[in-house]
């Protein structure tokens, strides 16, 4: 049989089977890429801190700025290799439920900015008590939100709240409690970790001197959470920043209201004369008088009673939950005045 490759045979060949050619090829580049993002190692949840920003207030173009520089100058623990924004308001308002649930059940989002105040579109009327006049009323974008969100939001105060869980996490590793920051139990934290990356099998730490820096990353950020909830206990007692407690009214499958009264956020900016510079990354337009002009009114950016949620996600490692605290108190270091 003569196999022999000539000239006009593989002008043949490429006449009739170039499609089978190129199909070829692309079906090995697909199989290629499958098998590259299959065998990829995925970011787990701990290792990104996103921050979530809902209707009614805006980030500036510094707000990424600032942001990185937290990243970059270490505010976040070790665990924490890349940032991430999701702002909720970028595809107008009929997108934000739709970019809400999506982030939040792939376990993105860890803090969430919303402003305590008049929600517009949640206009209803109140009856005034004794007499048969109504008064308009509005939910707030704050409330708007924990409404709407309200299972992947953290309820800060109670037994079991986050602050609890958090002072309880604390105190399995300081000996006399985390108030007293020379109790670290140091020897305890490594062999824990040690035990966790044996048991989850994790590449991060196959070697020796990577497993030892974790050790020591491990026991800095159990530092930076304790030292980081010390601080924002101090904060809220100067009055620079303060809980954001609401009364939540929701129906079982019963269709009985079940009423819960607790702290669902923390409001960055009670006073605009400590907190008020927060504007230069988050904002929203609040119409005020006019200093020119008494008579009118002028819209300006404001910062007054920005709150921030703490997200909770189906995924998230509960040892790393507390990257959201070192967060708020670099905002409040970054604005506060009487700092």
């Amino acid at each position: 049989m003569d196999a022999k490759i000539t000239k006009s045979r593989l002008n043949h060949l490429l006449s009739y089977d170039w499609l089978k050619i190129i199909g070829a090829a692309a079906a090995l580049i697909v199989v290629w890429s499958l098998a590259f993002t299959m065998t990829a190692t995925r970011l787990k949840p701990s290792q990104q801190f996103s921050v979530m920003n809902y209707k009614g207030t805006a980030l500036t173009d510094n707000f990424s700025t600032k942001f990185q520089n937290a990243f970059s100058s270490g505010v976040f623990s070790y665990e924490v290799i890349e940032t991430s924004v999701v702002d909720t308001t970028t595809g107008g308002k009929d997108m934000v439920s739709t970019l809400m649930e999506t982030r939040l059940s792939t376990d993105e989002g860890d803090i969430l900015f919303a402003a305590d105040v008049n929600d517009p579109d949640t206009k209803y009327t109140e009856a005034v008590d004794g007499t048969e006049e109504t008064v308009d009323k509005y939910y707030t974008y704050f409330e708007s939100c924990l409404y709407s969100w309200y299972s992947y939001v953290y309820q800060l105060d109670g037994e079991k709240g986050y602050f609890a869980k958090m002072e309880a996490y604390l105190n399995a590793y300081y000996t006399d409690g985390f108030e007293n920051a020379d109790s670290l139990d140091e020897e305890k934290i490594e062999r824990e970790f040690r035990a966790k990356v044996k048991a989850n099998k994790d590449k991060r730490y196959r070697k020796a001197a990577a497993l030892e820096a974790g050790v020591q990353g491990e026991i800095e950020k159990v530092k930076s959470y304790r030292d980081g909830l010390v601080t924002l206990y101090s904060y809220i007692d100067a009055g620079y920043i303060s809980w954001v407690e609401k009364t939540v009214k929701l129906s079982d499958s019963k269709g009985n209201v079940l009423e819960n009264t607790g702290v669902f956020g923390i409001n960055l900016c009670p006073n605009e004369d400590t907190m008020g510079e927060l504007k230069d990354s988050v904002y929203y337009l609040d119409e005020r008088q006019s200093e020119e002009d008494p008579e009118k009114t002028v819209k300006v950016s404001a910062a007054k009673d920005v709150c921030v949620m703490f997200m909770k996600t189906p995924k998230m490692d509960a040892q790393y939950l507390y990257e959201s605290i070192l967060y708020v108190n670099y905002l409040v270091e970054t604005y506060c005045s009487a700092l």
